[in-house]
């Protein structure tokens, strides 16, 4: 999928991202602000978790190590309550525990930091696509 494409997906769709590390923080809000209808920050699982509650979103992109509720409790949370959402990692720690529970969760999309773009590229084709297909359902 060549980027045109791309974006004709994602600029039909509303993102969450939750990130704590500051700097990473606002470089892909700014990247997915430039790809995506729209895009909502947040910086721990809590702080995504209630603003997941309050808007449907077709993609949640989020990491890892978080304070206060980290990115595998809020994962296993929304998919208790959507078990259709769809989530990509983006995640520093490649802790084979932390993997491993994100995998046992159904989550396959993971992408190590820093992130090759075009992996960011072809992943946010691929889920985009599904996203739009459950959108339009």
């Amino acid at each position: 999928m060549n980027m045109s494409e791309v974006l004709k997906c994602t600029k039909q769709l509303d993102i969450l991202y939750v990130e704590d590390e500051e700097v990473s923080q606002e470089l892909y809000a700014a990247i997915f602000a430039d790809l995506f209808l729209s895009v909502d920050v947040a910086s721990d699982g809590i702080d995504a978790l209630s603003q997941y509650i309050g808007k449907p979103y077709d993609i949640i992109i989020s990491d890892i190590c978080m304070p206060n509720m980290d990115g595998i409790e809020l994962c296993e949370t929304i998919l208790n309550k959507n078990p259709n959402q769809l989530i990509i990692i983006m995640s520093a720690h490649n802790e084979v525990d932390k993997l491993d529970k994100i995998y046992k969760l159904g989550i396959k999309n993971v992408l190590a930091k820093p992130v090759n773009i075009d992996d960011l590229m072809k992943i946010l084709g691929e889920i985009s696509q599904l996203a739009l297909e459950f959108k339009n359902s």
